[in-house]
């Protein structure tokens, strides 16, 4: 071949084609491979006979071949003196290698394209690592995407603070739950928001976050923008340094309980009312279990009865031991139909504790 005895005419270029650490390679006009060197031989995993079989438009992924062959073009119409891009090769069994090429032509004295010379680079690893980088970067960015949706859209009011308790973010709801713009928080110290009682249990829980690095819950009354307070329930969480393993920011999800600590105080309070009722009324009240034991007792009961609450809650005393012999039959008629679901009145006499009887118990 011409091209073959030009070369090795020329032994120092021949020496330096053949045996350069990178791939050189020279091909045709209309793309044939001309000349390969080892490298590019090892890179393809072809021998150079197989090489000089092939082309660069066969051996080029078809999503590359475009862009390489409007290069090629340009270097024949003198729009260019070299290019270099990365594209793919695919070598003999179907497998992908990334490469990095630079193309230069070379022209006889009368100015005419003779042939390509080109140095190509495998980049395969380089590339699967970027590629790999680049996707855990778009799953990051999608996971972070998901989770600013998810507190952007939050009911609960999501804050980020600084170790010293300022607030570096309030999630959109804060507007919705204290009426304070999310701008108006930032900057400012989580304390000025508290209510002046739970401001030493807000504190205690900051120190506890500093010193542990643990999750921490607490119920605390925040001021509205209003003036107002609003009852909340918060989790509080610490972000360290993934590098140093410092507390670099505390995240604080906190959830309006207000209605919540207004059904628990208004029923407390029925029950201390009930308890007021139960305890301190005039007349004998009393309950008792489905086989007749009695099971609570008021004030009155044990002041007329002579029984005591401890007594009848250690040693289970049944109405039967206390009626009045005479009014069993009515007393048992009404307590079973009690069991059953049905108000009864009526009246019976008891046997007090010493053993006298007392009337209409």
């Amino acid at each position: 071949m011409l091209i073959e005895h030009q070369l090795e005419s020329q032994t120092l270029f021949f020496q330096a084609f053949q045996y350069a650490p990178i791939g050189m390679v020279l091909v045709a006009i209309n793309g044939s491979v001309l000349k390969a060197n080892s490298t590019v031989c090892s890179i393809l995993g072809l021998s150079e006979e197989e090489l000089l079989l092939k082309t660069v438009q066969e051996m080029t992924h078809p999503d590359d071949l475009n862009l390489d062959l409007a290069y090629r073009d340009q270097l024949i119409e003198g729009m260019r003196e070299s290019y270099q891009m990365e594209k793919r090769l695919i070598k003999q069994q179907g497998e992908i290698v990334w490469v990095q090429i630079t193309v230069s032509l070379v022209k006889n004295k009368a100015g005419e394209p003779q042939f390509f010379i080109s140095q190509v680079i495998n980049i395969t690893d380089q590339k699967v690592a970027y590629n790999e980088i680049q996707e855990k970067k778009r799953l990051l960015l999608e996971r972070e995407q998901r989770y600013r949706s998810v507190v952007e859209h939050a009911f609960d009011f999501i804050t980020m603070h600084n170790p010293d308790g300022t607030y570096l973010y309030a999630s959109p709801s804060c507007y919705e739950v204290l009426g304070y713009a999310p701008e108006e928080m930032i900057g400012k110290a989580g304390y000025e928001f508290l209510h002046p009682e739970d401001v030493q249990i807000a504190i205690q829980d900051h120190i506890a976050i500093l010193q542990t690095d643990k999750q921490s819950n607490r119920i605390v009354r925040i001021r509205k923008k209003d003036g107002s307070y609003i009852w909340t329930e918060s989790t509080s969480s610490s972000l360290l340094d993934s590098e140093t393993g410092e507390l670099k920011e505390i995240i604080v999800v906190s959830r309006d309980i207000t209605e919540r600590i207004k059904k628990e105080r208004n029923l407390q309070d029925n029950e201390q009312r009930y308890k007021s009722l139960f305890d301190y009324h005039p007349d004998l009240i009393y309950s008792m279990d489905l086989e007749g034991n009695y099971t609570s007792i008021n004030q009155s009961f044990e002041e007329l009865m002579g029984y005591t609450k401890q007594e009848m809650i250690e040693n289970p005393i049944n109405f039967r031991s206390v009626v009045d012999p005479t009014d069993h039959e009515q007393v048992e008629h009404h307590f079973i139909q009690a069991t059953k679901g049905f108000a009864q009145r009526y009246e019976a006499s008891g046997i007090k504790r010493q053993g006298d009887i007392r009337p209409s118990m």
